[in-house]
């Protein structure tokens, strides 16, 4: 329940705030700079996975897969903008 006389009395320094929500933009550009170390370790993750490992290095690669197609998604909604 909410109590307006409550928050009220409390000062504002004590009072939390929730973070400003981002744009669709700044998320994008957040996620354009996070996504080639993702790709960089999964790749790392395949290299160092035994060949006899199958179906780990094929989930592998499909992460690989995923996070370029992710990639070029990316540029191309910023390139939109």
């Amino acid at each position: 329940m909410y109590d307006a006389a409550y928050e009220a009395s409390i000062p504002d320094a004590e009072i939390p705030r929730s973070p400003r929500p981002i744009s669709e933009r700044q998320a994008l550009e957040r996620e354009r700079e996070e996504l080639p170390a993702q790709l960089a370790a999964y790749q790392r993750e395949l290299e160092a996975t035994p060949i006899t490992f199958l179906e780990r290095r094929e989930r592998l690669e499909w992460q690989i897969r995923r996070v370029q197609k992710r990639m070029a998604e990316v540029e191309g909604r910023l390139g939109k903008g």
